[in-house]
């Protein structure tokens, strides 16, 4: 009877182990550092920035949201926003032609609907956007975004001179609704961001978001004339952002940006399906990650999902449920364990959760784990598959 328990007792205590040693690439006693901004001087010098939108069909999320970024407070010989329309079928040309009418740092660029295509999906516009900026480093944003204040580009800009980087991550957060698949998009996007910054504090910085997400452009002319890594960028229509800096992220020249006026905020998906949808797109591009990233990341969702298959079985199995000494002492250190385990995180995502802005979400902790246990093993599939859907297909 005991080698029936023995086995998945040693795997628990396994899981937990590698669970307590993953936590170190979450590293919450260094993020306050990233989350202030030194008072500026008057010989700072900020650096010329070129904002950079992709567009299809988003006429409806342009006339919200550009207004937010043509009201930011930057000198205005020092920044563009640049806007380009991927052959787009509804008025976002219209919409852009009158925003342009009143804003002269407003530069627009349209790909006609059957043009030839270098890149696939969203890349194609991107690259095109980043062809056409002025300035040496752009900031990346989506047209259903918008700035959490007026100081979102300062606050970015500030980052990349204050930590002397050529790249900076920041926080695209989605906004508050009602109802349980808000909260777990919420809930997912938060730890998304803990995962990327937390491993880019840890010296392994692998993935950011296109939704807010600032690096000198002379870092993607490098990376895009690599042959192997133009292989892999042309073979998947997704991964603008992360598979770009999986290959350009160092531990030298990326840093963060956690200020609270730093982010910016967009819609969360309606549906679970068409959640799902843009989760799977993300979880494609993943194979294509270095190989100490993917075996961090691999370790930490096998042993996340194991821990709450394993947990819960254990404390309930009727093997340990007698009175027997053995059986005792060994479901109380599977139950001490655990608890352990769970504290460790939950203690550890409070302290992102004040910084990011989300302390609603506490309460939530052990449910979103579980979720997202679940989603990755519905979604794990598409870790083999082809994505083969294109942008706003």
């Amino acid at each position: 009877m005991y080698s029936l328990i023995i086995v998945p007792a040693i795997l628990f205590f396994t899981v937990v182990l590698v669970q307590i040693y993953i936590l170190k690439y979450r590293p919450a006693r260094d993020i306050q550092k990233f989350a202030g901004r030194k008072k500026e001087t008057a010989q700072q010098r900020l650096p010329p920035i070129s904002i950079i939108i992709c567009a299809r069909n988003e006429a409806e999320n342009l006339k919200t949201n550009i207004p937010f970024i043509l009201a930011q407070d930057y000198p205005s010989d020092l920044w563009e926003v640049v806007i380009v329309d991927d052959a787009s079928s509804d008025d976002t040309r219209t919409v852009l032609n009158q925003f342009q009418k009143d804003a002269s740092q407003l530069k627009t660029i349209s790909i006609p609907p059957g043009a030839t295509r270098e890149f696939p999906g969203k890349k194609q516009a991107l690259h095109i956007g980043i062809l056409s900026a002025s300035f040496p480093t752009v900031l990346l944003t989506d047209a259903d975004c918008r700035p959490a204040s007026l100081q979102w580009l300062r606050c970015m800009a500030t980052a990349l001179i204050e930590q002397d980087k050529k790249i900076i991550l920041g926080y695209g957060a989605y906004s508050r609704g009602r109802g349980l698949l808000n909260k777990m998009v919420q809930w997912e996007t938060l730890h998304t961001c803990i995962q990327y910054m937390g491993m880019a504090i840890s010296g392994m910085p692998y993935m950011g978001v296109g939704r807010n997400l600032m690096y000198q452009k002379a870092l993607y002319w490098r990376v895009i004339k690599d042959p192997g890594f133009l292989r892999i960028y042309k073979s998947v229509p997704y991964g603008d952002d992360d598979l770009l800096l999986a290959h350009i992220c160092t531990q030298d020249n990326t840093g963060l940006c956690l200020q609270p006026g730093s982010f910016t905020i967009s819609d969360p998906e309606k549906t679970v399906g068409s959640w799902l949808d843009q989760k799977s797109r993300h979880l494609s591009t993943g194979k294509f990650y270095p190989r100490d990233i993917k075996t961090v990341l691999g370790l930490s969702a096998l042993t996340q999902g194991l821990f709450w298959l394993l947990w819960p079985l254990l404390l309930a199995c009727p093997v340990l449920r007698n009175e027997q000494p053995f059986e005792k002492y060994l479901w109380a250190g599977i139950a001490a364990f655990g608890i352990i385990r769970l504290g460790l995180y939950w203690r550890n995502a409070q302290k992102w959760y004040v910084i990011l802005g989300n302390r609603r979400l506490w309460s939530f902790y052990p449910f979103g784990e579980i979720g997202q246990s679940v989603l990755q093993f519905v979604l794990s599939p598409y870790i083999f598959r082809k994505n083969k859907k294109q942008w706003k297909s």
